[in-house]
């Protein structure tokens, strides 16, 4: 009897000892299937993040695509997320996972670059600390003034992203590289904003593999703007700008300049663009109203406790265009309509809103923000690396694996925001990583990266954002109009964005038939597995249609359907709306006895 004791003793901890050692042993992330050489380029670059999550509810926080002979690893736990930030650059590096962004798309030789990067993002930080965004705003502010006629109030209805585009892109640029800018081009700042967001449609297919004389549109638009910002390095006036100030810390050969312009010029549109739009589009949702209407009344609140309610009167008195005698083509042309003195009163109110992270405006740009953030953050392994994840489990990573997280899928985890990650809520509770060091808590979690190379400008970016969505709030009565209809995705059906790229937006396709030629072929060569997740076709007799998949992205932040559901293919930057967004624009006259 003892004998069987004892070996029923041996036996179960042996069987302990190998779970224990079967639940830590170090194994490497899942490969997705793919196509032969392609791997799984096309079925990414056809559904972008919508792909990537579908390929994390099937085989979990850590999966390997191949792109064209690339292995990319995503990663989504927390306590990975946190080292993927917080690690050396002895073991997980920034520079040869984005080379070619530099390289190919701004043309910055990495060898001369980099090894001058690290300083100037710190310097970029230092000229864009809080202590100097007073001034800043002040100049925002005063182009808010002059454009906000011609841009929100002359036509009566207007298409939100395109105005928003225009008067974030031309104030940001006065303020940051100087006015001389917007009128070097011969056709003054609408020839360099066209020209700007043609160069930023491009930007992710250019750096890509393709050979860029395939790209000549890109081309084009990326010479003509590194020939304006060179022309306008030679404005004495540049000199004392926050660019012209970096210019001169940059140490870079004055050929590079201009490079070094454009990605700072990118940098700091690309982002503020469509989280402007975002933002001020979701406190129009009725089931906002509420956070829309608290907003306005912190602004009046601190507006009163100063004392400036006559200068605001007069603001919010101001008729509109289409009330006014004058001619379409003398309103365009109109001097503001008010004095700077005038408007500082809402200038100040509100900056002093926008700094705060815990007024609520900060809150709903963050959160709006979180709900449109990028999808994509890359480093590289520099050494072979064994990461821990929050359950103890490991993944190994060799050398030189390209490593990347989603933060659009992460951010829609309602294990990491909850409750509700996919509804607006700007009083949920902020992110926290680990100790909170590589990622610092916020309600926008992913979206200004982490550790070093965190966004230099994030203190600028988020008071820009913050302070005209409370000024074109304060000043303009948005309503949706009947053209921006409630949106019922059908299966099969596509859109166009803004800049007129056909988008599918049913990421579930049927398979090719049993019977056609095409199925017998791919299926016999590569296999089923292959079919499906390299070309993204995926089956529907689970009852798993494209409108039914689509559907919780298209709800994201917007229960209703009442915006145009955003560009799921864009991996770099916040995600924009693919399709046009119009509203009526008037007046607004508070309600307040201001």
């Amino acid at each position: 009897m003892f004998i069987i004791i004892y070996g029923l003793y041996s036996f179960i901890t042996c069987v302990i000892i190998l779970s224990i050692i079967t639940f830590f042993q170090t194994k490497e992330a899942l490969r997705i299937p793919g196509l032969p050489l392609l791997g799984n380029v096309v079925a990414l670059g056809k559904y972008g993040v919508a792909y990537i999550s579908k390929c994390r509810s099937k085989f979990g926080d850590s999966f390997t695509l191949s792109l064209c002979g690339q292995r990319m690893t995503f990663l989504f736990d927390p306590a990975i997320i946190d080292a993927f930030f917080k690690s050396p650059d002895s073991e997980i590096t920034f520079r040869p996972a984005v080379e070619q962004f530099t390289q190919r798309v701004f043309g910055l030789p990495s060898k001369e670059f980099f090894p001058k990067h690290a300083h100037i993002l710190r310097d970029l930080r230092h000229l864009l600390v809080p202590s100097e965004l007073l001034g800043h705003a002040m100049k925002l502010t005063s182009k808010f003034n002059f454009l906000r006629v011609s841009l929100f109030l002359c036509d009566g209805q207007v298409e939100l992203f395109s105005a928003v585009r225009s008067l974030v892109f031309r104030s940001a640029v006065a303020v940051l590289f100087g006015d001389s800018l917007l009128s070097i081009p011969d056709g003054g700042a609408e020839e360099l904003e066209h020209t700007f967001f043609a160069f930023e449609e491009g930007f992710e297919l250019a750096a890509s593999p393709i050979p860029h004389m395939f790209q000549p549109g890109f081309c084009t638009s990326r010479q003509k703007l590194l020939t304006w910002l060179e022309a306008a390095c030679k404005d004495p006036a540049f000199r004392e700008t926050t660019c012209g100030k970096l210019v001169e810390m940059s140490g870079l050969r004055s050929t590079l300049v201009p490079h070094m312009l454009l990605a700072v010029l990118w940098a700091s549109q690309a982002n503020t663009v469509p989280a402007t739009f975002w933002s001020l589009a979701m406190l129009m949702l009725p089931e906002n109203k509420d956070y829309a209407e608290t907003v306005l009344s912190d602004v009046d609140d601190i507006v009163m406790k100063r004392g400036d309610s006559n200068n605001v009167v007069l603001a919010a008195s101001t008729k509109p265009c289409s009330e006014s005698s004058m001619e379409s083509s003398d309103r365009l042309s109109m001097e503001p309509v008010l004095k700077d003195e005038q408007l500082s009163a809402i200038a100040k109110a509100s900056f002093q809103l926008a700094t705060d992270r815990r007024s609520l405006i900060s809150r709903c740009v963050a959160e709006a923000i979180r709900l449109r953030v990028h999808s994509i953050d890359l480093r590289m392994a520099a050494q072979d690396i064994t990461l821990i994840s929050s359950s103890g489990s490991k993944v190994s990573l060799p050398k030189g694996r390209l490593m990347a997280i989603c933060p659009f899928e992460t951010h829609h985890c309602s294990d990491l925001f909850p409750p509700e990650a996919f509804r607006f809520n700007p009083n949920r509770q902020h992110l926290v990583l680990g100790d909170g060091t590589a990622v610092p808590p916020s309600l926008s979690g992913l979206a200004f990266g982490g550790g070093p190379y965190r966004c230099p400008g994030r203190f600028f970016a988020e008071m820009e954002v913050a302070l005209f969505v409370q000024l074109i709030l304060w000043h303009v009565d948005l309503t949706f109009t009947n053209e921006t209809a409630v949106f019922k995705e059908e299966p099969g059906t596509e859109h166009q964005n803004n800049q007129g790229t056909v988008l599918p937006t049913n990421l579930t396709q049927e398979r090719p038939q049993a019977g056609s030629t095409l199925s017998k072929v791919l299926h016999l060569l590569i296999g089923d597995e292959a079919v499906v997740w390299g070309l993204g076709v995926f089956d529907v007799a689970a009852g798993e249609t494209g409108s039914k998949l689509l559907q919780r992205w298209i709800n994201s932040g917007d229960e209703d359907g009442l915006l145009p559901p955003c560009n799921l293919q864009r991996l770099v930057g916040i995600k924009v709306p693919s399709e046009p967004c119009y509203v009526r624009a008037m007046v607004r006259h508070p309600k307040s006895s201001l």
